[in-house]
């Protein structure tokens, strides 16, 4: 595998660690141009699966594509092994605090969002998915917010342009079991985005 993909600077560690123990999301410039669309130019060459329109065990209402069958050697891959060896790294001797079950994003896909009203409506991960959700913005425009519960109540609006990365803490983070609502709206355009996840068996 012959990639090279730059990052661009992390915010400092303890502002990263800080910010995910207390408001549980951060979102920062992680892509230049360049190295985002080189990633996107690979993202709309593969075949993508409409979703179930409506999960009815969650009341989970959502209108996007997803793909997640990716080749040994795709850009994602090496993009998401980058990316999980910067957040450990810039952990520095925090990470075993952080991670009490070490970081390793093993669920990857790809999610294309159609101009619509809803994405996906308040939903949670699950306990299966620990330590990290990170998402990262490829093209597009749409609100991502984090919210209170199933209903969209006390909704913020994380910023999330092209090129940002957002960073969501999850069951096992800091040992904690917290899992956070949050939901896509306001799709004003094709939409790709990229995420990676730990699933482990529960």
């Amino acid at each position: 595998m012959n990639h090279t993909i730059n990052l661009l600077e992390f915010p400092p560690r303890d502002t990263l660690l800080h910010t995910l123990q207390t408001k549980g999301v951060l979102s920062f410039p992680l892509l230049d141009n360049s190295a985002r669309l080189e990633l996107l130019e690979e993202a709309v060459c593969y075949p993508y699966r409409r979703k179930k329109p409506y999960i009815e065990k969650y009341k989970v209402v959502q209108y996007f594509s997803a793909f997640n069958s990716f080749p040994e050697t795709s850009k994602f891959l090496y993009f998401a092994d980058i990316l999980q060896k910067a957040i450990i790294a810039r952990c520095e001797g925090a990470a075993h605090e952080a991670f009490p079950v070490p970081l390793a994003f093993n669920d990857f896909v790809l999610q294309r969002y159609d101009r619509n009203p809803i994405g996906i409506s308040p939903h949670q991960d699950g306990l299966s998915r620990i330590n990290l959700v990170a998402v990262l913005l490829l093209t597009g425009h749409a609100r991502f917010c984090i919210c209170r519960d199933r209903g969209g109540r006390n909704a913020e609006e994380i910023s999330s342009p092209p090129g940002n990365i957002i960073l969501m803490r999850a069951p096992g983070f800091w040992g904690e079991q917290e899992q956070l609502f949050h939901f896509v709206d306001c799709i004003s355009e094709p939409r790709y985005t990229f995420g990676m996840r730990q699933w482990v068996k529960k």
